[in-house]
């Protein structure tokens, strides 16, 4: 893994579990990291959904599977697609 974002990103994901209490407080950061994280996600899912080319195993199918199934909902495939400006 070369960038160092996606090392981060990694260990993080990896190694610390994220809850709802992760997530309660991450809501009350800057709004600007708000959107950054959402913009993420969506990202994350669109790329799992679209441009997936690796091997998928029992770790990782159900998450390709939401995202594929949520592409396959045409409001939810436009949504995913909307641009979040950054402001």
């Amino acid at each position: 893994m070369k960038d160092t974002k996606a090392k981060e990103l990694d260990t993080v994901f990896n190694c610390f579990p994220i809850g709802r209490d992760t997530i309660a407080e991450l809501s009350c950061t800057h709004r600007t990291i708000q959107q950054n994280i959402t913009r993420f996600c969506i990202d994350w899912l669109n790329y799992l959904a679209e441009d997936w080319t690796q091997s998928t195993d029992a770790r990782n199918e159900a998450s390709i599977g939401i995202a594929k199934d949520l592409h396959k909902i045409e409001e939810a495939r436009e949504v995913m697609h909307r641009p979040i400006p950054y402001i």
